[in-house]
Parts: structure tokens; C-alpha cells; sequence
């Protein structure tokens, strides 16, 4: 996406390898062909796989299904053994669609940067042509996960599931005991009367995301790593927990970073 770095979008209906993303600077003093190039697939690994070419650094994404993000972490190295140094970074795909009733959701930039501390509001959504937002609703659902980049050891990545002790699940027990899986901790339907106690929500006028200061955190430290989760939308003013598959969508990272 231009003026975006690190993010990339395929657009709706477009094939996945039009979008192969390629180093184009570095501040490496032998430039781009000195370096060795590395590639770990961090979200979708059911569905998706990533290459990157070891020399040029351009990466191949495969298998990521229309309406869903993919997160790798892409790693140069210059020089060799003892003298190595490796700098790791996170790169982003968004697989736009055209999903029921016509909707096509996009947040641009889809990966939000917020500062766990401060909090943040991400911008507004497109939503598609002809899409009535007065009676149009999202809130996020399920499927949760979250990657550490540089956070505390003990913010341990993965999926927020039964049973599951990592980041997410400490911080949905943070805000109740009984969170369990559901989408509590982050939606406004569950907290309209006070969106100052939910981790993070969707404001229903304008769809952005808030994330509210100083919750992205555990006694070892601040967020340093990225989360997704599902959202599902309702064109007939209703609250979208009972959304059916077609208006299942997961159009936006959040990457917490108390640099941003």
C-alpha cells in the first residue's frame, strides 16, 4: 500500500501473486546485495505459506483466503558467524473481498499502530458502494491471537483458546474471570454502558477502533506485538454476534508498540 510501509494489500477479486513485495533500501553499507534474507510465517499457518527469494528478498505469499490477514516476520542478516548482524522486522498482507449484502470493509492503514500506553483511535473503514451506515454494525467475535515482536518473555503468542495460558488469555482475565474465549474483553455491545472497561472496541458511528491506555499490559511490561481478531458486521442495525459465515471478516492488526 503506498505511504504504508510494510503493509500490503491485494485487492478484492485479484490473484494472491500480484502482490510480491520487494526491498527497495537499506542501510546496510554493502546495500540490498550484501544482505541474506529470511522469512517466518506468523499468522494463518493452517492456510497460508510464505517464501522469500534469499538474495533479492522478494516475498511469495500463498493460501491466504479472501477477507483475511497474514502476518510474517521477514529477517536480514549482513556479514557471517561472529560478526553477523541480523535486524528482524514484521510485514503484512490484507486479502481484500466483496462479502455479503455488498459490503467490501477495509481499514486503511489495516495495520494500526498504537501506543499501549496512550491508547489510540485507529481511522475510519470504507465499508463499500451504496453501504447505509446508520443501520450498519461490527464488533469483534472470536478467533483471537496475538504475536509478541520484542514484548516481555512472558507475553507468550497464540490464539486465545479453553485451557490456553499466554497473552490473551491473561488479559481477558484481567478483565473478568469469566471472559473465558468470548469477544467481552473487546466489543461494544458487552460494554455500552461503559466503554472505559474494555481492553479495546468499535465505535458504531464511524467503525474505528479505540484501544483504551493502559490495559495492553501485564506485571512484566507493555504489549510489543500484534493482534487480530474476527469481526462480523450487520447491515440491519442489529448487534452481528449471530452473523452468518459471509459477514465473518478479519480486516485489521493492531500492533502495540510504546515507541509509536
Amino acid at each position: 500500500m503506498e505511504n504504508y510501509a510494510d503493509q500490503f494489500r491485494i485487492a478484492a477479486g485479484a490473484k494472491l501473486n500480484t502482490v510480491k513485495p520487494t526491498p527497495v533500501s537499506t542501510d546496510a553499507s554493502g546495500g540490498l546485495k550484501s544482505l541474506k534474507w529470511e522469512v517466518e510465517l506468523k499468522h494463518n499457518p493452517n492456510n497460508t505459506k510464505a517464501t522469500i527469494d534469499a538474495t533479492t528478498g522478494q516475498i511469495t505469499i500463498t493460501g491466504l483466503k479472501a477477507g483475511q490477514c497474514g502476518m510474517v516476520m521477514v529477517t536480514a542478516t549482513a556479514g557471517e558467524g561472529k560478526t553477523a548482524v541480523s535486524v528482524s522486522q514484521p510485514v503484512f498482507f490484507h486479502f481484500s473481498t466483496l462479502s455479503d449484502n455488498n459490503v467490501q470493509l477495509e481499514y486503511t492503514p489495516f495495520v494500526f499502530q498504537v501506543n499501549p500506553m496512550k491508547g489510540g483511535v485507529s481511522e475510519a473503514p470504507s465499508l463499500g458502494t451504496d453501504i447505509d451506515k446508520s443501520t450498519f454494525r461490527l464488533d469483534y467475535r472470536r478467533d483471537f491471537f496475538y504475536y509478541n515482536i520484542a514484548g516481555p518473555d512472558s507475553h507468550i503468542s497464540g490464539q486465545l483458546a479453553q485451557g490456553v495460558n499466554n497473552f490473551l488469555s491473561t488479559l481477558w482475565n484481567s478483565y473478568s474471570i469469566d471472559a473465558g474465549t468470548s469477544r467481552k474483553p473487546v466489543s461494544y455491545f458487552d460494554n455500552i454502558t461503559d466503554l472505559s472497561k474494555p481492553l479495546g472496541y468499535i465505535d458504531q458511528t464511524d467503525f474505528k477502533v479505540h484501544i483504551n491506555p493502559n490495559m495492553w499490559r501485564t506485571k512484566d511490561g507493555n504489549a510489543n506485538g500484534a493482534m487480530i481478531g474476527q469481526m462480523t458486521y450487520s447491515v440491519k442495525g442489529e448487534d452481528p454476534q449471530g452473523a452468518a459465515s459471509g459477514a465473518r471478516v478479519s480486516p485489521m492488526f493492531i500492533w502495540f508498540d510504546t515507541k509509536f
